[in-house]
């Protein structure tokens, strides 16, 4: 599984875990303003905080602390969450050579990706293109995106991708295959022809 996918898949998770964590709080608060169970919740009218709970940091001297450190866990997650958000996965370089007793060739990645940019550039429709080899690698995959002119021919596009920009890269790499994820999108010419 790619780092973006795992990256997305923990986004999903924990923005599923706060909207329950909050559902429930936004219940209880709903309960207790209807009064459904008062002798659990309190009373509508009563006050959130009691005397002994208004009390009880001043009675307790771990409070504070406990305050701060929990505070500061949670700062350094959530720096590492925002950290996570801008890893890409991309690959820095490619060992050509499976067989390091014959001597190692290495290929920088972003001249790999480079190279499909420059082919794919050339083609009939194509504004601008992107491409990024992730994963590990000795099994990458290329993740491209293609920004269209809108009145690109897609299917004679992608079917030139495939053939002969991948097919370059499959020699050059030397895999028989390189799984590819490629996203096709109209560029702003388009968005203001459909307006």
């Amino acid at each position: 599984m790619s780092p973006t996918r795992r990256t997305a898949r923990l986004n999903r998770t924990v923005l599923v875990l706060i909207g329950l964590v909050l559902l429930a709080a936004g219940a209880v608060a709903l309960a207790r303003g209807l009064a459904v169970f008062p002798s659990v919740l309190g009373r509508p009218d009563a006050p959130l905080l009691t005397p002994a709970l208004a009390r009880y940091p001043a009675d307790h001297a771990w409070f504070w602390p406990a305050v701060a450190a929990g505070s500061i866990i949670l700062t350094l997650l959530s720096l590492r969450w925002l950290l996570t958000q801008t890893r890409t996965g991309a690959i820095k370089r490619l060992s050509l050579e499976p067989d390091h007793a014959r001597g190692v060739t290495v290929l920088p990645a972003d001249a790999a990706a480079d190279a499909v940019t420059d082919d794919i550039a050339t083609y009939p429709g194509v504004d601008r293109v992107k491409a990024v080899l992730v994963g590990p690698p000795s099994a990458p995959w290329l993740r491209l995106s293609v920004d269209v002119e809108d009145r690109a021919d897609l299917d004679t596009l992608r079917s030139r991708i495939e053939g002969d920009a991948l097919a370059h890269l499959r020699t050059a790499l030397e895999l028989d295959t390189i799984p590819t994820v490629l996203r096709l999108r109209f560029g702003p010419a388009h968005a203001r022809h459909l307006a």
